[in-house]
């Protein structure tokens, strides 16, 4: 069955949320607050840049693969990013830039600048989104230490000599607790449905949408057999590079066993006085997206 590239958004967010609730499941205090901890006082910078990839592979194929650099400064509103999507057949790229209170995307194989009007209130919207989305975090976070017990005992915390630590998770099928099983097993089925229905109302989005990508239904026997995660923490106790992986197993309609890997990494290249890219317009082929028509076209993003 074939889907649109889009199908990254639905399966990344739910492998973020799959790590998140794995690192909650098998977190010891020690590893599990050095963590946390690590993650609010990353928050507190302004500007930063970095990379990150994201790639789905099954049986060993590549399926789709995402990167991305990227630079933000959220005191001046600003944002610059590069991404490059591929299904393993074929490539699509996208510029994204945000400034002067718009957002404006190019296509990699178009000479079109499309612009987004806004009056910036969308960054402080983020900015409050962000704080609702924390609280919620820490809501889940002690439901979950509740359901799993003792299993939080099973992180790594390692001190290194120059005041930076290194965390680890890795868990097993064995080892993964049923709720977080449980929890998996309903996004991966959630993410495919969205994703069919992204996929039908966005035939004319704005975004690349029409790089396919095969990806299999998984129908019976679906279990997560793997949640690893490792972050590296600077001695300014800032997340500096971060790797998860999650492998999902299960049969199609057809009794065909797959073995679905999930993979993401960042890693910050640079922070303070981050300087964003910028796009200068002027003698552009010009094209300006008004955010109540593109919502209503299924432009949504």
């Amino acid at each position: 069955m074939k889907k649109k590239w889009m199908i990254g958004t639905g399966i990344g967010v739910g492998a973020v949320m799959l790590v998140a609730s794995g690192l909650a499941a098998g977190a010891g205090n020690s590893g599990y607050e050095a963590y946390k901890e690590a993650w609010k006082q990353s928050g507190t910078i302004s500007s930063i840049a970095g990379e990150a990839s994201f790639q789905v592979t099954d049986n060993g194929a590549s399926l789709f693969a995402a990167s991305t650099t990227f630079k933000g400064d959220t005191d001046k509103q600003a944002g610059s990013a590069s991404v490059r999507l591929t299904n393993g057949k074929e490539s699509k790229s996208l510029n994204v830039y945000h400034q002067d209170g718009r957002t404006v995307l190019k296509k990699g194989d178009s000479d079109i600048y499309q612009v987004y009007e806004g009056d910036g209130k969308d960054w402080e919207d983020g900015r409050e989104g962000h704080a609702m989305n924390g609280k919620h975090a820490e809501l889940a976070e002690n439901v979950i230490d509740a359901l799993v017990g003792q299993l939080r005992n099973q992180v790594t915390l390692i001190e290194g000599k120059d005041g930076g630590k290194q965390v680890a998770l890795h868990l097993n099928s064995a080892q993964i607790p049923a709720p977080v099983q449980a929890i998996g097993s309903f996004l991966i089925t959630a993410a495919s449905e969205h994703e069919d229905e992204l996929s039908e109302k966005s035939a004319d989005s704005a975004m690349p949408r029409e790089l396919d990508v095969e990806l299999p239904d998984l129908v019976d026997d679906v279990r997560i057999t793997a949640i690893n995660l490792d972050a590296e923490i600077d001695a300014n106790n800032l997340i500096q590079d971060q790797s998860a992986e999650i492998v999902v197993s299960g049969q199609d309609a057809a009794g065909k066993r797959h073995e679905l890997k999930v993979e993401l990494d960042l890693q910050v290249t640079q922070r303070d006085q981050v300087a964003p890219d910028t796009v200068d317009l002027t003698n552009k082929q010009v094209e300006i997206v008004k955010p109540d028509d593109d919502q209503k076209n299924g432009h949504g993003w």
